[in-house]
């Protein structure tokens, strides 16, 4: 088994994976990706569904993917997830020396009950491991247990992944409640903190219940590449100005954010590398964007990529983050059809869960009377929080900068408090679940402030 092999099983241990996540998380070349691949399929190791039209993906058979077919999914241009098979699994933990007295599920049920509870639930094979982490679990999820509610059951067998069956485990129901509401004393204080620690420390011990078993860096390089050695994608002018355009809309808002990369681009806008490579070294001759690279353990900022490093980023093996120059934002405002008047930049100061939430809130945009309507509806926009009449204070910004590279000559800001509200949806009437999807369909609406142009 080699490296691409093992992380491409190891991806869909507890659910079903995509060939082009394993490749941009575990920094693999697609050539590396799809040759392990087609041999994990013809080995019956793994089995694939391909997503057309179907609505019932449920009911959609197991395929065998071709070479043409993974490099198409890689490509972006078929979309198909895939599973690992009994034989696969098999396979994978003992490559990983798996330990499943060592693995646990824990989940809330997300059932909000009687005086503000919440359901959890915990699985495992070994009870003593359960017992240990139930005591943990205020300081791991922040809800602490309620004495006296847990009920205790035998599970035999039990299926703790969709490929693997184990003959017995102990399951447990309780109810907790959220730290704030519990007498645990003040974070800020030592015992606390002290406690906090050695639960985390448990935790992360426990959690490890396998090893990923270390591969020879080199051995990529031995590989085959089958693909066109001189693809050229710019004789393909659509896929071109596709690509372009994505990657200058990937990163609008955001700026040397870790996912503002090539690989995420391709990931999530389903392009090719090579359409990818090809369009971000064309972007950066005209100037329309620049990076920040590590150079020889250095960060460089302002930085033309060379085709090289780009295709590296691509690859997960070289850490580079892109964004706009202003002339960059204008030709995406252009293609886009920008409209100004809709942006808005909602802000909320961070609070501590320990201690009554009260903090302060902002909307920024342009159109005052957008704002307003903006804020008449954040009781039903935001579930999770409730403005304070009477602490709204209004202010004029001058200039404004709406993005980093976009600099608009004024703006309206209101700031007010605000308050967690976490179990707003407990008790609500239909007036107010009426309401609340007359703002939501408003809110949809709004958010297109942007249109993306069509390439067919």
């Amino acid at each position: 088994m080699n490296r691409a092999e093992y992380w491409i099983l190891r991806c869909a241990v507890t659910y079903h994976a995509w060939l082009r996540d394993v490749a941009y998380k575990c920094g693999l070349s697609h050539d590396e990706v799809a040759l392990a691949a087609n041999c994990l399929f013809q080995n019956g190791d793994i089995q694939a569904k391909v997503f057309g039209d179907e609505k019932d993906i449920e009911g959609t058979p197991f395929a065998i993917l071709t070479l043409a077919e993974i490099q198409a999914h890689l490509d972006g241009k078929l979309r198909a997830s895939y599973e690992l098979t009994p034989q696969g699994g098999t396979r994978w933990e003992s490559a990983a020396h798996a330990e499943w007295n060592r693995y646990f599920l824990w989940f809330n049920n997300n059932k909000i009950v009687e005086s503000e509870l919440f359901e959890w639930e915990l699985i495992g094979v070994d009870r003593q491991l359960i017992e240990s982490l139930l005591i943990d679990s205020g300081y791991v999820y922040s809800d602490f247990p309620v004495p006296g509610t847990e009920v205790w059951e035998v599970l035999e067998p039990w299926q703790p992944t969709y490929w693997k069956i184990l003959p017995l485990a102990y399951r447990v129901c309780y109810q907790a409640k959220e730290s704030k509401s519990v007498n645990i004393g003040s974070e800020t204080s030592p015992s606390w903190y002290q406690g906090y620690e050695q639960a985390q420390e448990r935790y992360g011990a426990i959690k490890k219940w396998y090893t990923d078993p270390e591969f020879d860096d080199k051995e990529s390089s031995s590989l085959i590449n089958y693909t066109a050695a001189n693809y050229d994608i710019t004789s393909n002018e659509i896929a071109l100005k596709k690509a372009e355009y994505f990657i200058l809309k990937r990163v609008v808002e955001r700026y040397g954010d870790y996912y503002d990369d090539f690989g995420g681009v391709s990931l999530d806008c389903h392009l090719s590398h090579n359409e990818t490579l090809a369009a971000a070294k064309y972007l950066f001759q005209k100037g329309d964007i620049l990076a920040k690279v590590y150079r020889n353990g250095i960060l460089v900022s302002d930085v033309v990529m060379t085709v090289s490093e780009i295709q590296a980023n691509l690859e997960g093996k070289f850490s580079a983050h892109y964004y706009l120059t202003p002339q960059g934002g204008e030709r995406w405002e252009a293609l886009a059809s920008a409209n100004w008047n809709q942006y808005y930049i909602y802000f909320c100061q961070d609070y501590r869960l320990d201690t009554i939430a009260q903090y302060e809130c902002q909307i920024t945009s342009v159109d005052r009377q957008f704002i307003e309507q903006l804020f008449s509806l954040h009781c039903y926009l935001s579930n999770d929080e409730i403005s304070l009449p009477g602490t709204e204070v209004w202010d004029l910004v001058e200039p404004w900068s709406a993005t980093y590279w976009k600099t608009l000559p004024r703006a309206y800001r209101i700031r007010f408090q605000a308050t967690d509200n976490r179990f707003i949806k407990a008790n609500v009437s239909s007036e107010w679940e009426e309401a609340s999807q007359q703002a939501y369909q408003w809110f949809s609406e709004i958010q297109k402030w942007y249109t993306d142009p069509s390439f067919d």
